[in-house]
């Protein structure tokens, strides 16, 4: 899924945590979170997307998946 400031804002947490990994560490980190998310006009619900808040020496890489897979 194509990230969006949206996306961006909800996982800012998980963002911040992993560039502090990557300060310390000096490597790749990665923090994964989960949420129920719909888009304002094209989706009739919200569906789950799972996220990876990653920090690389390039800076941030957030990844966003839309998933149908229950967390169980």
């Amino acid at each position: 899924m194509a990230r969006n400031s949206r996306l961006q804002k909800i996982v800012g947490k998980q963002m911040h945590e992993a560039k502090l990994l990557h300060a310390e560490t000096g490597k790749a980190a990665r923090v994964f979170t989960e949420f129920d998310y719909q888009t304002r006009d094209s989706w009739a619900r919200a569906r789950r997307v799972v996220a990876k808040a990653e920090y690389l020496d390039k800076g941030e890489n957030p990844r966003f998946v839309v998933t149908s897979i229950t967390p169980e």
